[in-house]
């Protein structure tokens, strides 16, 4: 019968195996330099009179609860009945001139207000006697976002081999690696860090520069599984060899995160390194992976929400950045995982930057706050999850009032916008927009208007085939027709804006701008598919002739001609998109970054199922 180990203090109170040395310290407390000091018996009995007194606290509390919800449901029964019997009697309803007249006494605000929790339903003009209108799945069929959030719920929660490998490509060895990871973090910072400046350069570098063992630092390996998941051309070595250090230094990141992610010194530090590897997961769709490290990364987001305001201007900086990404991937993540609304709801914080970081950084942090003015409005808060809940392949029912109001908000904040990122005065003035689109080599101006045409996109896209809870057939012509044509309108800017930036790539050896536009490329092909599906016969057949002409050149690209050269030498089977449920991730995980060859694929299905193209 073997021994109990008794874990030492250290171990005990962060809730870790403990494996003892032949030192005085156990493995743990000797790799983080810990104080190991052994969990007396006496520790151990004054415990779990805690851990008793503690739950005794927890009954009390449930039953306070309990008691409390009894009491509020009686209060308010009461309330009503006598609320609804004052309404009765002292509405009056007169004919006068042949229209009606209400007297309802209501005098000022407040009068009006106090009806807004017990009205009276036939005659109350709030939310529950407005015109719903139903939205389902099958309006989202023929589109690549919707249609690969349905693949992604279906894969989700499927098992999957993710084998911790560590091996390097043939004929490297340490040296090597250092080297390398010494080429890919100058790689980030010269090709990647102004389109996505989730570190502060001079920190990184003065800190970096002293390293002895960079092969051993989280930051400095998760920036190198970030770069390897891009389709840059200034990486060092071939495809398969690129995906092999990727799955390298991705496993190395993670294990450290593992090791270390409850010690209180290291919580932000594990946020920036999981918001830089969420990009390589996402790339090789590792979603399973994904989802478990970001949701570790949202829960120390929220650990730390009312902890940073004491904190120097470099760690506010940080954690700006780094929440609203990770508040982002994590919500993302629910919905692919059919965990709607399981996140903790607040506004994020507007993104900081330093004094030393260069004005294109400042440029873009500035765009950055002004598209969270948008996400953090609450009504658009409450909007999107109807639509997420559209596109990840759920029913969902909008108010005709949430769809006009929609409209309204969204000029509004268009109109606001700082005059360095408006394009023209007019944003609804699509021809002045396209001539502006054609004179600008600003990338983060063009990557603003993109994120803003994009978002309408999205949201309209989803609400082309209504379905009314009433009979009312021409409400929901009216509303059909209205999305089709903010999709065609935003659409058509909106492609035009990224094959600009592609434009602009192709005149430049920054891959910042080729970055830019391959992100957006597979959001555009989503527009042109929108477009295909409008009843005007003229704008229907020009979308499917950008369509395949945009597919052809996609296979064009070198970084596309790459993943059509699986990392073993093998081509996969031909995929069948008709049946979803028996799709799976797993086989394009032979590929160099998954996420281009599947995104094809799947363009190249829905594209098919027009018998025009």
């Amino acid at each position: 019968m073997k021994d109990r180990i008794v874990p030492c203090a250290e171990c005990r109170k962060s809730r870790r195996k403990c494996v003892p040395t032949h030192s005085h310290k156990c493995v743990r407390c000797e790799r983080f330099e810990k104080e190991c000091t052994p969990e007396s018996s006496s520790d151990q009995d004054d415990e779990e009179d805690i851990v008793d007194d503690l739950q005794k606290q927890v009954k009390e509390l449930e039953s306070a609860v309990q008691n409390m919800e009894i009491q509020l449901r009686t209060s308010c029964r009461r309330r009503n009945t006598n609320k609804l019997q004052n309404v009765m009697h002292q509405w009056k309803v007169q004919l006068e001139n042949g229209t009606f007249r209400i007297e309802t006494g209501i005098q000022n605000i407040t009068d009006l207000m106090s009806f807004q929790a017990n009205r009276v339903s036939y005659l109350s003009p709030f939310s529950e006697n407005q015109i719903m209108i139903q939205f389902s799945r099958n309006s989202t069929r023929q589109l690549l976002i919707p249609f690969t959030l349905r693949l992604l719920v279906q894969n989700s929660k499927k098992p999957w081999n993710e084998n911790a490998s560590f091996d390097l490509p043939n004929n490297w060895n340490l040296d090597t690696v250092v080297m390398t990871i010494g080429q890919l973090v100058e790689i980030y910072f010269n090709c990647h860090y102004s389109y996505t400046p989730l570190l502060h350069k001079t920190s990184f570098m003065e800190t970096f520069n002293q390293l002895e063992h960079p092969e051993n630092d989280l930051l400095s390996l998760s920036i190198c599984a970030n770069v390897c998941a891009s389709p840059c051309d200034h990486i060092p070595c071939l495809p398969s060899e690129r995906r092999m250090l990727g799955d390298y230094f991705h496993n190395k990141a993670k294990s450290i995160i593992l090791d270390q992610f409850d010690l209180p010194e290291k919580r932000l530090e594990n946020v920036m390194s999981i918001n830089l590897l969420t990009k390589y997961m996402h790339m090789t769709l590792k979603y399973n992976e994904s989802r478990k490290l970001i949701g570790l990364a949202y829960q120390i987001c929220v650990d730390l929400y009312h902890d940073n305001s004491e904190k120097d201007e470099l760690y506010q900086m940080l954690y700006s950045r780094h929440i609203t990404m990770t508040s982002y991937v994590n919500r993302f993540m629910n919905y692919i995982s059919s965990n709607v609304g399981h996140d903790v709801l607040f506004c994020l914080p507007e993104w900081k930057f330093m004094s030393d970081e260069s004005d294109e950084i400042q440029k873009f942090v500035k765009a950055q706050n002004w598209v969270l003015q948008l996400y953090n409005h609450t009504f658009v808060k409450e909007f999107l999850e109807s639509i997420n809940k559209i596109q990840s392949g759920y029913e969902s029912t909008l108010s005709l009032e949430s769809l006009i109001r929609l409209e309204g908000v969204l000029l509004e904040w268009g109109s606001h916008a700082p005059e360095v990122f408006k394009l023209c005065t007019d944003m609804n003035d699509t021809d002045a927009l396209l001539e502006i689109i054609d004179n600008t080599t600003d990338c983060v101006m063009l990557i603003s208007f993109i994120h803003y045409q994009s978002f309408i996109v999205s949201v309209y896209s989803s609400l082309l085939h209504p379905i009314t809870l009433g009979d009312n057939d021409q409400l929901l012509s009216i509303v059909q027709q209205r999305s089709l044509e903010k999709s065609l309108t935003a659409g058509h800017v909106l492609i035009h804006a990224v094959s600009r930036i592609s434009a602009i790539a192709e005149g430049t050896s920054l891959c910042y701008y080729k970055l830019a536009a391959c992100d957006f490329m597979f959001h555009a092909i989503n527009t042109l598919l929108v477009l295909s599906l409008s009843a005007n016969v003229h704008v229907s057949r020009e979308s499917r002739q950008m369509l395949k002409a945009c597919l052809e050149e996609v296979v064009k690209q070198k970084f596309m001609q790459e993943q059509f050269l699986p990392r073993n030498g093998r081509i996969t089977n031909t995929i069948d998109f008709e049946d979803e449920s028996s799709f799976n991730l797993e086989n394009y995980d032979a590929y160099a970054l998954p996420w281009f060859a599947m995104v094809y694929d799947v363009s190249y299905h829905i594209a098919s199922l027009d018998k025009h193209l």
